[in-house]
């Protein structure tokens, strides 16, 4: 997927008013745009190297790619996820960006990892379905996951992604899912409480999370 960030060429006065002074001090700038090439997230298995799949910037029609400034931090031999971002700055010291994420995957675990699509409800009332959470290993059997309440305010309510519920959870041997720790929404206050269970030959999961009183579940099937 191509992604265009783009920046207008545009006037800009430095003062207002109407004075003969004000007259006097506008220009213009050309503002630089970058493309982004690929997704916005690039999954990496652990120990393989990242590939860049491409990223342009122009300024004023101008290809002006070798300007660009790019901060990676990914290392290879680390569970995780890096973001990468880019940024130009043209002459008159306007800049853009842009960025992508890289996640490094657990070759060798059973767990399905990445973004996955699950079945969500709260106190057993279905009020919304198909949310995408996004699952990766930590190593040593942790996962973290970005939304312990299945994206049931972020996704299903619309609320954006300050109202998911990110957390690392432990999944043990014999599937036992439980809580290694969690953040907090714009909500405030964090999981009280994280269970549930992994089917190892099913690639299946359940995790219910206490929250704000709430019981929250999600399912994997």
């Amino acid at each position: 997927m191509k992604k265009l960030y783009i920046y207008l060429l545009a006037a800009l006065p430095l003062l207002s008013g109407c004075s003969k002074d004000s007259e006097d001090h506008s220009f213009i700038t050309d503002y630089a745009s970058i493309s982004v090439e690929g997704d916005d997230y690039i999954f990496v298995n652990y120990g393989d190297d990242y590939v860049e799949p491409g990223v342009t910037a122009t300024i004023a029609g101008e290809d002006v790619s070798s300007q660009l400034k790019i901060d990676n931090p990914f290392q290879k031999n680390t569970y995780g996820k890096f973001d990468v971002s880019y940024s130009i700055t043209n002459a008159d010291g306007y800049q853009a960006s842009a960025s992508r994420t890289i996640i490094v995957l657990d070759p060798s675990s059973q767990v399905k990892q990445g973004f996955v699509t699950i079945h969500n409800t709260r106190d057993g009332v279905e009020e919304n379905y198909d949310n995408e959470v996004l699952f990766y290993s930590l190593g040593e059997g942790n996962f973290a996951v970005s939304d312990l309440i299945g994206g049931f305010y972020a996704q299903g309510r619309g609320y954006g992604d300050a109202y998911a519920l990110s957390g690392v959870i432990n999944i043990a041997d014999d599937g036992t899912i439980s809580l290694v720790n969690a953040g907090s929404t714009s909500f405030g206050g964090t999981a009280e409480e994280v269970t549930g269970v992994y089917d190892v030959a099913n690639g299946t999961f359940k995790i219910s999370t206490s929250y704000l009183g709430y019981g929250f579940n999600m399912e994997l099937q």
